[in-house]
């Protein structure tokens, strides 16, 4: 149900396969989660020198992974602790700081950031993020984010079912991944990961965009099914006929919505590069149109964006300027 939501969602592909990194960051998260359990499943520095190479990848694609990552380390160091396999935690947690540390070179960046932003910097309001989350989540039905958040629910139970449970610690020499190590190394990571991201959208201040959420949507799934592995075929039944339906639902709406245009600067270039007389001056609006119009237009009516970006362009109307 939750990879239907994700891999057929129109707000995943048009921004995750256009946007930044958002789409590849996703998918170093879920790289990341499968290194982390197969590094579970059994210990050593060489796994855990897996998960740091995936782990360094995944915040250099998106700055923001290192909430997850950080999640993913973490979660796998308390299945770690669970089973008193102290050298393997230091394993793990080792894998997290050096994804840290290579974000180091960036960080008189992003303390410089946060002042040449202070105008973009409005806060994050309540009203927005949830219209955004519902953007984002609410596919191919706006009733959708309440199965997420039923999702997230069913994760956090079985990992703390399993935290009841107490599995006996095993040998770290011979340690597998149980059953209710999976539940809890997917229950903690998913919970960790909502209640740090959350924290980090609230201290960027930004306003709230969709595609803020695709990587988490993506953890999210990731630890849905990696919980899902260990129900019994009867359930495993019901989720499949679940996902199926999601499929044949999402299909025409995913089509409807991937035809929407961003723009009209293509056709508004054609027309301008027929209309506008070499006198005029045309004022691009908002200024990130610019490259798209910069591509469409080419009429010898001097042109620019606000802000001017003339340095980001090359197209005959800015360079008359």
């Amino acid at each position: 149900m939750a990879g239907p939501s994700v891999g057929l969602n129109s707000t995943f592909i048009s921004y995750g396969d256009s946007l930044r990194a958002y789409g590849l960051g996703s998918l170093m998260i879920v790289f990341t989660f499968a290194a982390a359990a197969m590094f579970l499943k059994k210990t050593s520095w060489q796994r855990a020198s897996v998960v740091a190479a995936l782990a360094v990848l995944s915040v250099q694609t998106l700055f923001h992974d290192a909430v997850f990552v950080g999640a993913i380390c973490l979660g796998s160091a308390a299945v770690c602790a669970q089973r008193k396999n102290w050298l393997a935690a230091i394993q793990i947690l080792t894998a997290g700081l050096l994804a840290a540390i290579s974000l180091l070179p960036y960080a008189s960046n992003l303390i410089a950031g946060q002042k040449t932003s202070v105008v973009l910097r409005t806060g994050m309001a309540w009203p927005r993020f949830f219209a955004d989350l519902t953007t984002a989540l609410g596919f191919p039905w706006k009733q959708y984010i309440y199965i997420w958040g039923l999702l997230v629910l069913v994760v956090a139970a079985c990992a703390a079912l399993a935290l009841i449970r107490k599995t006996p610690a095993t040998d770290k020499s011979a340690d597998e991944l149980t059953t209710d190590e999976i539940n809890f190394f997917a229950g903690t990571t998913l919970l960790l990961a909502i209640a740090g991201y959350l924290g980090f959208l609230w201290m960027t201040a930004m306003p709230g965009q969709p595609w803020y959420f695709l990587p988490i949507m993506v953890l999210a799934a990731t630890c849905f099914d990696a919980a899902c592995s260990t129900f019994k075929s009867r359930m495993s039944t019901v989720l499949l006929g679940s996902a199926l339906i999601t499929v044949v639902i999402s299909i025409p709406v995913a089509r409807r919505d991937l035809d929407y245009r961003f723009t009209n600067i293509d056709a508004w270039s054609s027309a301008l590069m027929i209309e506008a007389p070499r006198e005029d001056f045309i004022l691009v609006v908002p200024w990130f149109c610019g490259i798209t119009f910069d591509h469409y237009f080419h009429g010898a009516t001097p042109w620019t964006t606000i802000p001017p970006l003339a340095d980001q362009f090359g197209g005959s109307g800015i360079a008359g300027l």
